[in-house]
């Protein structure tokens, strides 16, 4: 559970603190994602470069939202979801592909180019799940 609203409410109407749906959560047995207290924006953004998982959701203090997504969550996703012929393209010319990337993920396209014919042959959940095992294997090093 990420929030809580009433349908009739204007959208920046917040009537629960993340302490008070963490008792909401609690009572119904929902599951609630960890919340932290970010000094400032700088900050958020520092933390999101390290994540391995989707980012995160900001709430500010007067009551406006948005999403930050992890580059972890959007690499995983920009290949996940290829079509094999867009796959294959991309993998069959990795030099290019490297040029709208970021070069952090160079290793990832090389383990992919590697990989090249299980990968394409992978559903879309599996090449999620391929991409998140390299990066788990990678950051424990």
């Amino acid at each position: 559970m990420i929030g809580v609203r009433e349908k009739s409410w204007e959208a920046d109407q917040c009537a629960f603190s993340e302490d008070d749906l963490d008792i909401i959560a609690k009572e119904i047995g929902a599951l609630r994602p960890k919340h932290y207290i970010f000094k400032s924006f700088q900050d958020l953004k520092n933390e999101v470069k390290t994540v391995n998982h989707e980012g995160f959701i900001v709430r500010t203090i007067d009551g406006r939202e948005l999403k930050i997504k992890s580059p972890y969550y959007l690499i995983s996703k920009f290949f996940g979801r290829k079509t094999e012929e867009k796959l294959s393209k991309m993998l069959d010319n990795p030099e290019s592909t490297k040029q709208s990337i970021d070069e952090e993920y160079y290793l990832l396209i090389d383990y992919l180019v590697y990989n090249r014919d299980k990968f394409i042959a992978l559903s879309e959940q599996e090449r999620f799940k391929f991409v998140r095992e390299f990066f788990e294997r990678e950051l424990l090093k």
